[in-house]
């Protein structure tokens, strides 16, 4: 009975399909726009008027769309920006 070699494992790398750039691009979720003055968002059905953006914070009225009148409110950046995120805001002007 003869002795059978044992076989080479290769050291080549797996190629891909697709190249790692595009999966990582895939992968990524769309990013919001950054704050800017002027924006107009829809927020379940309410309006969110960005007013003046600062450094830190975002002045802003939230409201429904035919309200005559809406309180002018004040929060950080990060808030805001998260909550928009959070309820999956769409962005009608700026």
């Amino acid at each position: 009975m003869g002795k059978t070699k044992p076989s080479k494992k290769s050291t080549a790398k797996p190629t891909l399909k697709t190249p790692a750039k595009k999966l990582a691009k895939a992968a990524t979720p769309k990013a919001t726009p950054a704050l800017t003055t002027g924006q107009l968002w829809l927020v379940e059905g309410k309006h969110l008027r960005v007013g003046i953006v600062g450094p830190l914070m975002v002045h802003y009225r939230l409201g429904k769309p035919d309200a005559p009148k809406t309180v002018a409110e004040i929060n950080s950046k990060a808030a805001i920006e998260k909550y928009l995120k959070q309820k999956k805001a769409k962005l009608l002007e700026g």
